[in-house]
């Protein structure tokens, strides 16, 4: 997957094939050369979020994927795994590759809304 173009866009990375960060060094219609695919079904990227900065575009990258497996693992009610992904958050935030705002609203969900609430149900 990493590598294929699509509109001029280079696939420069890629999560379990459902979301891709690619980059076009010479964007004809905008002066952002940076976007985040989600990939539907067929491998086909769908809902683009463009951006100007790599830094911006990577954060939008982990920021998908960490809200998509925060919102799996609270819905399978699984403590054990809402730990693990909290761990990769927190990393993520160490590593700057989510902003604090991120940070925050992915620590709430997990923690406050997630293991600190009786009402969540994980087991």
């Amino acid at each position: 997957m990493i590598g294929k173009t699509v509109n001029g866009y280079s696939f420069v990375d890629n999560i379990d094939d459902i979301l891709v960060l690619a980059h076009n060094p010479k964007p004809v219609t905008s002066l952002k050369p940076w976007v985040v695919w989600n990939l539907n079904s067929d491998g086909n990227p769908c809902n683009g979020s463009y951006f100007s900065s790599r830094d911006e575009a990577v954060n939008e990258f982990w920021a998908r994927y960490l809200f998509e497996k925060a919102e799996y693992v609270l819905n399978s009610h699984s403590l054990n795994l809402t730990y693990q992904v909290y761990g990769q958050v927190q990393m993520a935030f160490r590593l700057h590759v989510i902003s604090e705002e991120t940070f925050s609203k992915l620590s709430e969900m997990l923690v406050r809304n997630g293991m600190n609430d009786p009402a969540a149900n994980l087991n």
